[in-house]
């Protein structure tokens, strides 16, 4: 198509290209065309359709750190600044709580696109508010659902630690009771005598799992024969956990210096003798005895 116009009444007109124009006259005024241009007519620019107010406010509530909304409105800079912002400087407070802040102006003021194109707000004001209560449901169902799932998991590491501590704590009085059968050539008596081998550090003495803080967890055994006369060091316990620290086993250390969990088959002292198989019998005899006489006066409460 190109335009023609009237030389007479300057009225434009559209024809085929194949025309002349001079073979036709206005309409209006019978005077003959003037050709003006060869070009074509410029074609119209399409509009852009309308994006959704609700879905905009949606991905502002859902993923309004990540710049999501923007990107969907058509301003990728700023969703590519906030989502820069949350990689780089996610760990600080001042920031993300900025970027809070600025998603809630956008969520109330911005009513186009990019391109000036309003958005398709047929609900209004309402739509606006069912959307981020939409987007606040997801948001708190999706939460609930994370913490169930990493709440066990992180109550499993927790308790992991918590052995690991133990072990350790088990491991730090065996050195000390080997070092005061060696200065005094006796086994302690009570979990007192150790404490100048450790700087007066109490809490060895304490699980971090255990309940009661103010007593020993553990249980010192001591034998009439000497550790370096023992025939088999590595079956003899020296040092008992109190039971109830941990639901499934005890920390035990033995005379030769290794510490083992050893898993618990009974509610009492006397049944954690049959995880010790292997002993000598005088010194089985000794550890029976001392074991009963935990279960009589309750959880080791005067070791």
């Amino acid at each position: 198509m190109k335009k023609v116009v009237c030389q007479n009444c300057k009225q434009e007109y559209e024809t085929e290209d194949s025309i002349q124009a001079a073979n036709y006259s206005c309409p209006k005024c019978n005077v003959p065309f003037s050709d003006i241009s060869l070009t074509p007519c410029p074609t119209t620019i399409p509009v852009p359709a309308a994006k959704s107010r609700m879905v905009y406010c949606i991905l502002a509530v859902l993923f309004g750190q990540l710049g999501i909304h923007n990107i969907y409105s058509g301003h990728t800079a700023r969703g590519i600044i906030k989502l820069l912002l949350l990689i780089l400087l996610g760990w600080t407070i001042i920031i993300p709580l900025g970027v809070f802040i600025c998603i809630i102006v956008e969520l109330l003021t911005v009513t186009n696109d990019k391109h000036g194109v309003p958005f398709n707000d047929t609900l209004g004001i309402a739509g606006v508010i069912l959307s981020i209560g939409i987007g606040l449901f997801c948001q708190f169902f999706f939460a609930t659902i994370l913490a169930a799932m990493l709440l066990p998991a992180l109550s499993t590491a927790r308790n992991r630690a918590r052995e690991v501590h133990c072990v350790n704590n088990v491991k730090q009085i065996s050195y000390g009771y080997v070092m005061y059968v060696s200065d005094y050539e006796a086994p302690p008596n009570e979990m007192s005598q150790l404490t100048p081998y450790f700087d007066g550090n109490l809490a060895l003495f304490s699980c971090p799992s255990s309940a009661d803080k103010s007593q020993p967890s553990y249980l010192l055994v001591t034998y009439p024969v000497p550790v370096e006369k023992m025939s088999k060091p590595s079956a003899v316990p020296i040092i008992i956990e109190k039971l109830g620290n941990h639901r499934k086993h005890v920390t035990v250390a033995f005379a030769d210096g290794h510490v083992e969990t050893v898993a618990v088959r009974g509610n009492s002292y006397t049944d954690l003798l049959n995880s010790f198989p292997n002993m000598d019998e005088q010194e089985r005899t000794v550890l029976a005895k001392q074991l009963a006489q935990g279960d009589a006066e309750g959880p080791f409460l005067t070791k």
